[in-house]
């Protein structure tokens, strides 16, 4: 049997939590509703507390972020294959991925990172690494600057 416990950050619609909370409370389930006071001096230590962070993102999400910096903290990642997290993410690699809605295919993950720790710390290692090596600030930096160049000398060319 697997036990696990649910902390959801962040605010949503009003409406939205309400039912989030009534839902929670009818079917007794184990989930905490957390807050932080200060998010960038909070955050990392809230990654170090979890076993794995879930970005269930059902929509095109253009940005990667959150993922990005749960793997940089040390903290393996479950994301919808949608959006961003398609190009960045591989599944079994850096980070698992899940079917947009199918929330079995999402207890399954989850399932496996509780009942395989090496597999979740390796999980975890490779993808820190990935994210120390390429998204740091020297390496965004140079592609940025490769990306303006190459920009520059398509526009001199017309």
């Amino acid at each position: 049997k697997v036990s696990l416990k649910l902390n959801i950050y962040g605010r949503g619609e009003s409406d939205y939590m309400a039912q989030l909370r009534s839902f929670v409370v009818l079917h007794t389930l184990p989930v905490e509703f957390m807050t932080m006071s200060n998010l960038v001096r909070d955050l990392p230590a809230v990654y170090r507390q979890h076993d794995v962070l879930l970005h269930t993102a059902e929509w095109e999400e253009p940005f990667a972020l959150t993922p990005l910096e749960a793997m940089a903290s040390g903290l393996p990642v479950i994301a919808a294959r949608t959006g961003a997290m398609k190009e960045i993410l591989r599944h079994g690699d850096n980070a698992f991925l899940y079917t947009p809605g199918n929330s079995v295919e999402l207890a399954s993950r989850v399932q496996e990172l509780q009942m395989q720790p090496a597999l979740r710390s390796q999980l975890a290692e490779s993808a820190q690494a990935e994210v120390i090596s390429k998204f740091n600030e020297s390496a965004v930096t140079d592609q940025i600057e490769s990306y303006l160049q190459a920009t520059l000398e398509i526009w001199q060319q017309t």
